[in-house]
């Protein structure tokens, strides 16, 4: 298994951090391969919390395949499937200013 390129890496780094930003006033804070290089470790957080804070340091990480990613690097958007995965997994990390 081959690790991303450098383009399909940040490529696809810019897709997922804008829709993260977009939907879910969240950010990429991490992309990491495995050991294995078959998959990709991803660290989401919140946009936008104070600095003192509680949830400040709130996170989710999710793992993508690999083949996925590239796929979605060439394609130039993300798939159905990534799109889902993100609507379940960050919804409720963004940062809500609760004295609003």
């Amino acid at each position: 298994m081959t690790r991303l390129t450098q383009h399909e890496y940040a490529r696809f780094f810019e897709l997922l951090d804008g829709h993260s930003r977009d939907r879910h006033r969240c950010f990429l804070s991490e992309m990491s391969p495995s050991e294995s290089g078959a998959e990709y470790v991803l660290c989401f957080r919140p946009v936008g919390a104070p600095v003192d804070a509680p949830r400040r340091y709130d996170c989710r990480y999710l793992r993508l395949e690999t083949e996925e990613i590239r796929a979605a690097s060439e394609m130039c958007a993300l798939p159905p499937f990534g799109i889902q995965l993100l609507e379940c997994e960050l919804a409720g990390l963004e940062w809500t200013d609760p004295e609003s």
